[in-house]
C-alpha cells in the first residue's frame, strides 16, 4: 500500500509532542517523540490521526474493519483517555493480576479504543501498532 503524507512532517512531531507532552506531564525533544512513537507520527503525518482542541485525539484506521458483507464495521477510534479506579476494577474482575496480565492488558487496551477485544484480532498490522503507542498514553 503505498503511503501519502498529507501534513509536514514537522507539524505531525509537534502535534504528537504536544499530545504525549500533555498526557506524561513529561518534556519531549521532537526527536526523542519520533523515536518512541514513530508509529504515531507516521499515522499523524498521514493524516489519520486528528488532536481536538480538548487534546482528545480521533484515530481513523488505514485500513477499515470490514463486515462479513463488505460494509465499513469501524473506521474511526476515539479515545477514552482515563481508566478510572472503578473501571480498572471492574477488568480486574476473575482475573489474577499476576497470571492475567496478558488478558488486562488486552481489555484496558479495548476499552481504552472503545471496541470489544474480539476486533483487536482484526486491526491492520499498521493500526495495532499506532493504537498501542497512543494507549500507552491513557494507562
Amino acid at each position: 500500500m503505498k503511503v501519502e503524507f498529507t501534513v509536514a512532517e514537522e507539524v505531525a512531531i509537534k502535534e504528537v509532542k504536544d499530545l504525549v507532552e500533555f498526557y506524561t506531564d513529561e518534556e519531549f525533544e521532537g526527536y526523542a517523540v519520533e523515536d518512541t512513537y514513530p508509529h504515531v507520527v507516521k499515522a499523524s503525518k498521514m493524516g489519520l490521526l486528528i488532536i481536538g482542541d480538548d487534546m482528545v485525539p480521533t484515530y481513523k484506521l488505514r485500513e477499515p474493519i470490514k463486515t462479513e458483507s463488505g460494509g465499513i464495521a469501524v473506521e474511526e477510534i476515539k479515545f477514552l483517555t482515563r481508566l478510572t479506579i472503578s473501571q480498572r476494577k471492574s477488568l480486574m474482575k476473575g482475573l489474577d493480576p499476576q497470571k492475567d496480565s496478558f488478558e488486562l492488558m488486552m481489555k484496558s487496551f479495548a476499552m481504552i479504543i472503545g471496541q470489544p477485544v474480539a476486533m483487536l484480532d482484526k486491526l491492520s498490522r499498521f493500526d495495532l501498532k499506532a493504537l498501542e503507542q497512543i494507549v500507552t498514553l491513557f494507562l
